[in-house]
């Protein structure tokens, strides 16, 4: 209940700091990067357990789609969208 209780306040948080758009740019000789280390490594979730109850609540899109397969392989080009967050992988 009560993990349950913090993650909603996480949400509410991060609905109200309106980051619109940012850009992560993948390491030199990487092809990709999981969601959940996308989600972690920009700031969006604050640890893997948040980042993956995020996809698993239907609150993460790839590419316009919804996305529910947390070990997603995001590559260069890729767009994923949480709340008003867009996140551009280059």
């Amino acid at each position: 209940m009560i993990q349950r209780l913090l993650f909603f306040y996480i949400i509410v948080y991060l609905q109200t700091l309106k980051i619109e758009n940012m850009e992560f740019e993948l390491r030199e000789g990487e092809d990709f990067i999981t969601l959940i280390q996308l989600l972690k490594a920009v700031g969006v979730s604050y640890n893997g357990a948040e980042a993956q109850r995020m996809v698993v609540e239907g609150l993460v899109s790839l590419n316009g789609e919804l996305e529910s397969r947390k070990r997603a392989k995001i590559r260069r080009g890729d767009v994923v969208k949480v709340f008003d967050t867009e996140i551009k992988v280059k």
